[in-house]
């Protein structure tokens, strides 16, 4: 990481793959990215010629906004350049930024994020994760929309703790048994 930064501070015109391993180094590590190879990297963006690279480039650039936690540029970026980065990929960054809106904002901004219609939680472990601070919250009625979907597997019977913790929350004893039917958890006892 120290011979990249060094090559990104002495040669602007590094090659792409350096750049991005500079920068996937730096995160892995939790090192801050320098602002010179932001731009380098947006610059790298617009005279690539490679698809593939060019969606690297991108994929790269959304990874360094959700480490420095400007989720929301991050998801501009992911609106704008839908073209070039994979749905697996918006997917995987989409699903990432979520589950850190859930554990890491403050109880407004959670709130506001939450309460947007504009806004698509993807995953099921993160309607989840925002079902249960809505619950704790003291918003049963927005957590039980959240997760009224299908889920799989552990996801699924986490949602059905969710549906009558937030079914209890209402006041709607009948409902909550309901979801626990046939689940004998000390979870479910409680």
């Amino acid at each position: 990481a120290n011979r990249l930064s060094e090559l990104a501070d002495d040669d602007a015109r590094m090659t792409p793959e350096a750049l991005m391993t500079l920068i996937e180094l730096e995160l892995e590590a939790k090192k801050p990215i320098d602002a010179n190879e932001l731009t380098l990297l947006r610059t790298l963006q617009f005279e690539v010629q490679d698809e593939p690279l060019r969606r690297k480039l991108y994929s790269t650039e959304v990874a360094v906004l959700i480490a420095m936690e400007a989720y929301d540029d991050a998801q501009s970026l992911i609106g704008s350049e839908q073209a070039n980065l994979s749905s697996e990929t918006i997917e995987m960054y989409r699903t990432d930024i979520f589950e850190r809106l859930a554990r890491k904002t403050n109880d407004a901004e959670f709130l506001k994020i939450a309460f947007d219609p504009a806004q698509d939680i993807v995953g099921t472990s993160n309607q989840n994760s925002f079902a249960t601070r809505l619950i704790a919250l003291g918003f049963p009625e927005r957590a039980q929309d959240l997760i009224s979907g299908q889920a799989i597997g552990d996801d699924m019977m986490e949602r059905r703790y969710l549906r009558a913790e937030a079914a209890l929350n209402m006041g709607d004893l009948e409902k909550a048994r309901a979801h626990l039917a046939g689940v004998n958890s000390a979870r479910a006892q409680e």
